[in-house]
């Protein structure tokens, strides 16, 4: 019993749930200030590790669970989240 609630614990905090949510493989992903291996694994090697907010036309993000910017709000709609990441999809404007 003590292997399964390790493994159930262990789930909370992996990307494999948090991607498998649909991303549309047209659409960049980026992870903002860290990408963990399982990013890269679970992506098929797609994930990129961003420095800060992209401005892609459309993209997935994942940042941490209490990652704040005035983007996110504007631009994002939450698809998925664990016990330590968020995952977006945004949206910029085109210019008018």
């Amino acid at each position: 019993m003590c292997a399964y609630a390790a493994l159930v614990a262990a789930d909370q905090f992996s990307d494999r749930d948090l991607l498998a949510s649909g991303i549309d493989s047209a659409d960049a992903l980026y992870y903002l200030d860290e990408r963990p291996y399982s990013a890269q694994y679970y992506s098929g090697g797609r994930a990129i590790q961003a420095k800060a907010f992209p401005h892609d036309r459309r993209f997935y993000l994942v940042t941490r669970r209490n990652f704040k910017h005035p983007g996110l709000d504007q631009h994002c709609e939450l698809r998925s989240q664990n016990a330590e990441r968020t995952l977006y999809f945004c949206r910029m404007d085109p210019p008018a």
